[in-house]
């Protein structure tokens, strides 16, 4: 990729086209050339300021400020965190081109993309969210980047589990199987919208999920957790021996959303109407 880079960056050199964003030229130097070559070849698209400043030996540490803040100003470097930056390619001037998933990865590097967006990237949700919901073990507000809110779930490290590392935008990004971004759905958004989601996901893709894999991760989530999935199980007609000799270990009693009000004895909950009604999954 940094090759293709290299060579859109000379033809800018040789033949002095100007390209605008937000009405100033971005035209580069050769200094800016040089750097941006050196930058992808040594560390591809992503770049931090202390790579840049590495290969700005002859110049002072102000300096190295302001030679970066030139690039960030003219379009060829785009902000992701502080210090973190994506060198831009003429086709994406001034604008991040990389992977959405990845940039929640950059941002906080322990960290795995769930919900809604990770079951889009298996093909399980068609619509595009506005937010990228990531599960982490350490705290960290939101982050808006051009439009796309990035926001982070605490968890403990017991549940921090349940994703597969892949390559996207040439970065190893963790992305939550789909059956752990149901559970995750279960565990850190109980709602009635959620649960609504997550029987229709059943529903719809219970060819495509592995429920296997989901009872496994249910058997490793919170109590609550699990009893709402292995009564959507149930629900289904499914084998949930495990699932409910796991729940009758505890007396405590459960609530999958404030407003439950029917009590489900053998799973010792009270479920949402939700639930209970005709989108109940694979009915």
């Amino acid at each position: 990729r940094w090759e293709t880079d290299r060579c859109l960056f000379h033809i800018v050199l040789i033949t002095q086209m100007w390209y605008y964003h937000d009405m100033k030229r971005t035209v580069l130097n050769q200094a800016q050339l040089q750097l941006l070559e050196q930058a992808l070849a040594a560390h591809g698209s992503v770049v931090t300021f202390a790579d840049l400043a590495a290969l700005l030996p002859g110049k002072s540490a102000a300096g190295r400020r302001t030679f970066v803040k030139s690039l960030v100003d003219a379009g060829w470097l785009v902000r992701i965190k502080r210090g973190v930056f994506q060198i831009a390619d003429m086709s994406s001037l001034g604008t991040l081109s990389i992977s959405r998933l990845a940039v929640a990865q950059i941002i906080v590097p322990d960290s795995y993309v769930s919900f809604e967006v990770a079951l889009q990237h298996w093909g399980l949700h068609d619509q595009l969210p506005a937010t990228v919901t990531s599960i982490a073990v350490q705290q960290r507000g939101p982050v808006v980047i051009e439009g796309i809110r990035y926001r982070y779930v605490k968890t403990v490290k017991d549940y921090y589990f349940g994703w597969q590392t892949m390559e996207l935008s040439q970065r190893q990004v963790r992305v939550a199987y789909p059956e752990k971004s149901l559970v995750d759905l279960l565990q850190f958004h109980r709602s009635r919208s959620s649960l609504s989601l997550v029987i229709e996901k059943l529903t719809e893709n219970h060819r495509q999920i592995d429920f296997d894999r989901l009872q496994a991760f249910l058997l490793q989530a919170n109590l609550t957790t699990l009893r709402l999935g292995g009564y959507l199980l149930d629900q289904a007609g499914m084998d949930t021996t495990g699932l409910r000799q796991r729940s009758e270990a505890s007396t405590s009693v459960s609530h999958a959303t404030p407003e439950s009000d029917d009590y489900a004895a053998r799973w010792r909950l009270y479920v949402d109407p939700v639930m209970t009604g005709e989108a109940a999954p694979l009915r």
